[in-house]
């Protein structure tokens, strides 16, 4: 996540803040699936909650955390 924070701001499109994430396990280890939690506040005090529910935490983790960006900056437009 550091990474892709790293990343927005470099392009001078960060204009959030992460306020929670959280992940959770919600099923047995053979089948597990991931599902992470991603609260976001941008700078108008719009907030979106983001998951993803993946059996690759990583990739689960990425596409909430795109997910959550793309709701911010739709909501910085309308």
């Amino acid at each position: 996540m550091n990474a892709l924070k790293t990343a927005a701001e470099s392009r001078g499109q960060l204009f959030f803040e992460l306020v929670d994430f959280q992940v959770e396990i919600n099923s047995p280890a053979r089948t597990r699936r991931w599902r992470p939690r991603f609260t976001m506040k941008d700078t108008k005090n719009n907030r979106v909650v983001a998951t993803r529910n993946v059996a690759d935490m990583i990739v689960a983790s990425v596409n909430a955390f795109v997910n959550g960006y793309n709701l911010l900056w739709q909501r910085q437009q309308g």
